[in-house]
């Protein structure tokens, strides 16, 4: 039997696992509901509440990134650029569009014309001084623009250290909720029934997936 066989019929097994614990949560909710361990209710508390955090946060640099996208479309001008017998523009400094540059790459850009331009210059026996003034006076109206951007950037970016912190905050609770094992089908499906709702309303490779679920449900499903 290859690998692939061997994890698709494992992963039906750990689909029937999570199906049969969020069968059962009607039927426990029917009853007098007893309560989870105190244990397993603060590891399920924290890990909703990280996951939540991460989102907030992960929202926040989305909205921030857009308000970015948005001042840099609208601060222009465009940067005129000549290349031996090319001549254009560069293209506005936004990278909303497609083909668009942003301006950290259109100094790097820039840097190229001007070797190629002094290049053909050399070779023509044209004037050097002033292709080199030129190219001189675009990277000051360049570096101007930079430190315009930077400043936006400063301005509307959220500190990337805080999504870190809320990645690694969501990771540990959802390592320390795996290695809670249930012992009861209650318990089973309260975390089934928790995780779901995370997990609709978070995304993520920090969170806990069917195979994590169906792992943690093994022993009391029987599933080996």
């Amino acid at each position: 039997m290859d690998t692939h066989t061997i994890v698709s019929r494992r992963s039906l097994l750990k689909a029937s696992s999570f199906l049969a614990a969020a069968i059962a949560v009607p039927a426990a909710a029917a009853e007098d509901t007893p309560e989870v361990p105190d244990v397993l209710a603060v590891l399920l508390a924290e890990y909703e509440a990280s996951a939540m955090a991460r989102r907030t946060i992960r929202d926040a640099m989305h909205d921030a990134e857009q308000r970015f996208d948005l001042d840099m479309s609208k601060a222009g001008p465009y940067v005129p650029i000549e290349c031996g017998d090319n001549s254009g523009r560069m293209p506005k400094l936004d990278h909303m569009f497609v083909g668009a540059v942003d301006p950290w790459t259109a100094k790097h850009r820039l840097g190229n014309y001007a070797e190629a331009a002094i290049e053909a210059a050399s070779l023509s026996g044209n004037d050097l001084s002033e292709v080199q003034r030129t190219f001189r006076n675009k990277r000051r109206q360049l570096a101007r623009q930079i430190v315009k951007y930077d400043a936006m950037y400063r301005e509307t970016a959220v500190p990337k250290e805080a999504e870190e912190r809320a990645y690694w905050r969501v990771s540990d609770a959802r390592d320390a909720l795996l290695l809670w094992s249930p012992a009861t089908l209650f318990e089973a499906a309260r975390i089934v029934c928790t995780v779901d709702r995370v997990n609709r309303s978070s995304q993520g490779a920090s969170l806990v997936g069917l195979h994590d679920l169906a792992t943690m449900l093994d022993p009391i499903t029987g599933v080996a």
